[in-house]
């Protein structure tokens, strides 16, 4: 008996920060770090493609300037479930590489010995187990690189390095001959801050020989070690160690160089807009936290908003309720669209359809078996409601409406809470407001200065 798998991957998508080296760095949507997402069905791959602000999805994206992303990450399993998941990506400038070893002025030859024995520039240190038949550097691929054959257990250490004041990554290149099999194993570990080694990176796949990158370690101290098990003939190659990272002066787990403000020493950053409610006259760099006079200070309810408003004492402001101007407002219980037999009719249509006076219209591609028409949510209920079934795509305007004078606008709308979430979007012209919601009603409000 076949079971059909109904199930979508549950999505998971981590934010981190990616170092712009060269003129790009890619983000792959397979990262381990960004993606860990979990299936039902652990035997068979997932398909995963990233979105960024928007972009069409793909197994992967450039990016080429500093700056934080929003990206979407989706994932599809075998039986066709898909499911996504957004975080954000935050790419910074070229990291400050704080140790590195790419073994090539090292001496050819096996380091293995008694206890740990120390590479002659002190850069890093090999401990061996007795059985240990070679780990040292090797020529290979062009150049040198350090090979383990027939390691039983074998670690390669970095020194302590500090990392203080510094978000950093751990980079190691990762290769391997044909022998290697499904015995084999290579591990990454760090310590950080002298608290003990924890295990970061394992490749039990002997195919699986891609580079490691292991992000976003922060503290005052790091040392780093490869621990490899191997065969006779068998042999992994590691090559370009890096701890490298960007600074974080005020330890926000911010890159300094996509920071809004790093606030640096403690203290530096705050309001200095001397107008504001909430200047702050020891802050020297601008944190965007200002509270202007007419600023909303509650959320607007029932006809109403707070507005920041300085009070009599000149020291600051109050959070005062004031009304709210109604400019729009759509019920539909006038817009029912009937047939001869007095029979609510779907509305979607390749030419779409419009509302009695214009106040709005709907467009939807889909044809029969779709319908999105004002209808009245219970049998003997005469309050009339936009109603959506089955329409994919289905896309309701409101007519456009002068908000010029104001100093913000709102857009609500009641939403019956059978309905999915299809999404409310305001347009001022500028850009776009995304809100979830459908349409019962929309209305602008007025605010106050």
């Amino acid at each position: 008996m076949t079971v059909a798998d109904n199930i979508a991957p549950t999505v998971a998508a981590n934010a981190i920060t990616l170092n712009l080296i060269s003129s790009t760095v890619t983000l792959q949507a397979s990262n381990s770090t960004f993606n860990t997402t979990t299936d039902n069905d652990t035997c068979t791959a997932l398909v995963s493609t990233v979105s960024v602000d928007g972009s069409i999805p793909a197994s992967s994206y450039e990016f080429s300037t500093i700056g934080t992303y929003n990206v979407t990450l989706a994932v599809t399993d075998a039986s066709g479930n898909s499911s996504t998941n957004s975080s954000t990506v935050t790419v910074t400038t070229a990291p400050t590489v704080l140790w590195s070893e790419d073994f090539e002025n090292d001496a050819v030859g096996d380091m293995c010995g008694t206890g740990t024995q120390n590479a002659a520039d002190n850069n890093f240190s090999v401990a061996c187990a007795a059985s240990s038949d070679y780990a040292g550097p090797a020529s290979f691929g062009g150049s040198t690189q350090f090979m383990f054959e027939d390691a039983e257990g074998v670690e390669v250490l970095s020194p302590v390095i500090s990392i203080s004041g510094y978000i950093v990554d751990v980079t190691v290149a990762v290769s391997g001959n044909a022998a290697l099999d499904v015995s084999d194993r290579l591990f990454l570990y760090t310590n950080v801050d002298g608290a003990g080694y924890v295990q970061q990176v394992i490749r039990t796949d002997e195919a699986d020989v891609a580079d490691i990158d292991l992000q976003g370690i922060t503290g005052s101290t790091l040392q780093a070690k490869v621990v490899v098990f191997n065969d006779p003939n068998e042999r992994y190659y590691i090559d370009n160690l890096v701890i490298q990272g960007c600074q974080d002066l005020d330890g926000d787990g911010i890159c300094d160089p996509v920071d809004d403000c790093v606030d640096f020493p403690a203290g530096a950053c705050g309001c200095i807009n001397q107008t504001a409610c909430n200047y702050d006259a020891a802050a020297t760099l601008d944190d965007g936290s200002c509270n202007l006079p007419g600023m909303m200070c509650s959320a607007p309810s029932g006809g109403s908003v707070g507005l920041y408003t300085p009070n009599v004492l000149g020291n600051g402001c109050d959070c005062v309720t004031q009304s709210l101007a109604q400019l729009y407002s759509e019920v539909f219980d006038d817009d029912i669209n009937l047939n001869e037999s007095n029979q609510a009719t779907p509305v979607c249509s390749s030419t779409g359809f419009v509302a009695n006076g214009n106040n709005w219209s709907v467009s939807c591609s889909n044809g029969t078996g779709v319908f999105t028409f004002p209808s009245s949510q219970l049998e003997t209920d005469t309050d009339l409601a936009f109603n959506v079934y089955q329409a994919s795509d289905a896309v309701l305007t409101t007519a456009s409406i002068d908000v010029s004078s104001y100093a913000y606008a709102l857009v609500s709308a009641v939403v019956d809470p059978n309905f999915s979430s299809p999404n409310l979007e305001a347009n001022d012209g500028l850009g776009h407001q995304y809100f979830q919601g459908w349409c019962q009603y929309w209305h602008h409000c007025e605010s106050f200065r």
